[in-house]
């Protein structure tokens, strides 16, 4: 077959994508990188203290509504995102989200978190858009790289907004970061996006391998266990799904004859294993009792369910979590104090009821498809740390969305733009450069 005999796939570009070239791409990338960090680092000292508005919130507040701005000017490049599946999930969840405001306990407070969501909504797509995969890669490389930095450095030169106390037998034990579980988090996503841009070849392996371990060192300086087995996680996800197949069967093999060796041992009566002594040094009290109740979570978990029962359908109001658990904080807004249900799918049902946490599991199904379909590392390795962080932590659809909604959200739109083949006909191709 000669070459002019080929069938060549005809891109056909999206309305409004040449008036997002003119667009500053620099200023892109700050909206973007602002948005990861800003939102979730958390400046204030004794931050939940004193809840209700100050000048970081204004700050969020106005860095969100840049972004919106931003998306909404070149919404005709990215409305293909918005209007069709599954991208579309996430127009769907921010439509209930607003029509849960009459039902919220605080309607001003619910009518702003629906306002900061439909802001990242529009803004995401279009940023994808415009950089393309490789710079938004980098982009979130850098930023999240810079949050480690900073909350390194915070700990050293400011620590009332570097350190986070935690209260073990009558003594302070310091963590990194202000708020150690966020950082945690955070580092988990820089091991994500470092992965990504390895297989991609867009980063050396030795620089991929090198922040992943200061990232793993971070976590465990912020003693986050959420995050070091989210990271776990995703690093041996990476590996089973990208990795050569002889080096899987070599790991595998590996693995089970370590395991092999272990319990021989054991049963020979070389060592023996107290497995009540591991879990309680796996604690920062040294109690089996908050391995077991995930420190504190089974705890309230049925209250969360009660009120979720009182408000099934509506919920308690988008971003309203805080105001939903008043009552069991002994009406307190105190540091320290629950304000969130510490599991995804708990928490987008207690805030949008059983109709928000349905549309979440739309959105992460799909993700789950992209998956068994197309095996797309980014979208994929984004739904298992979203999977393994949701069980313990309110990680999406806050009230202020922090980079692991922004992370989601770029997850599910890249995942739609594999979808597209320019090659089928009657099919528009989305533009999103590699």
């Amino acid at each position: 077959m000669s070459m002019a005999s080929l069938p060549l796939p005809v891109t056909q570009s999206l309305p409004g994508q040449s008036e997002l070239a003119k667009a500053p791409v620099w200023l892109s990338s700050m909206l973007l990188a602002a948005l990861v960090i800003v939102p979730t680092y958390d400046f204030r000292p004794n931050a939940e203290a004193n809840f209700g508005l100050d000048a970081q919130l204004f700050l969020r507040l106005g860095i969100c509504m840049a972004c919106g701005l931003y998306g909404l000017n070149y919404w005709r490049a990215s409305y293909h995102f918005l209007f069709s599946f599954p991208g579309a999930w996430a127009l769907v969840f921010c439509l209930w989200a607003t029509l849960t405001i009459p039902a919220a306990e605080s309607h001003v407070y619910s009518a702003a978190a629906c306002f900061v969501l439909w802001c990242v909504v529009l803004f995401v797509p279009t940023v994808l858009v415009q950089l393309g995969k490789r710079r938004v890669l980098l982009t979130l490389f850098s930023s999240l790289a810079m949050f480690l930095a900073l909350a390194c450095t915070l700990y050293f030169l400011v620590p009332s907004i570097g350190r986070s106390a935690y209260l073990v037998d009558g003594g302070i034990q310091y963590r990194v970061g202000g708020d150690a579980q966020q950082l945690g988090l955070q580092a988990v996503w820089l091991i994500v996006v470092s992965l990504v841009m390895g297989v991609r070849g867009e980063l050396r392996p030795q620089l991929a391998a090198a922040t992943i371990g200061v990232a793993l060192v971070t976590i465990g300086l912020a003693q986050s266990r959420t995050s070091l087995v989210a990271a776990v996680a995703v690093i041996a996800f990476a590996f089973l799904i990208k990795a050569p197949r002889q080096h899987v069967l070599a790991g595998s093999l590996l693995a089970v004859a370590i395991g092999s060796a272990a319990l021989w041992s054991y049963a020979c009566g070389v060592f023996t294993l107290h497995g009540t002594e591991i879990v309680s040094s796996m604690s920062r009290t040294g109690t089996r009792e908050e391995i077991f109740s995930l420190t504190g979570r089974t705890d309230f978990w049925p209250y969360v369910l009660r009120q979720i029962g009182e408000s099934p359908l509506w919920g308690h109001g988008y971003g309203c979590s805080r105001q939903a658990l008043y009552g069991f904080n002994g009406e307190s807004w105190s540091y320290g104090e629950l304000h969130h249900a510490h599991n995804a799918f708990l928490n987008i049902a207690l805030t949008t009821g059983i109709v928000g946490a349905v549309i979440l599991f739309a959105v992460l199904l799909s993700l789950f498809d992209g998956l068994l379909r197309r095996r797309e590392l980014f979208p994929s390795i984004v739904l298992v740390a979203v999977a393994v962080c949701g069980l313990t932590e309110s990680v999406l659809f806050g009230p202020m969305p922090r980079s692991h909604t922004v992370l989601l959200l770029l997850a599910v739109y890249w995942h739609q733009s594999e979808l597209t083949n320019p090659s089928t006909p009657g099919k528009r191709s989305i533009q999103v450069t590699g």
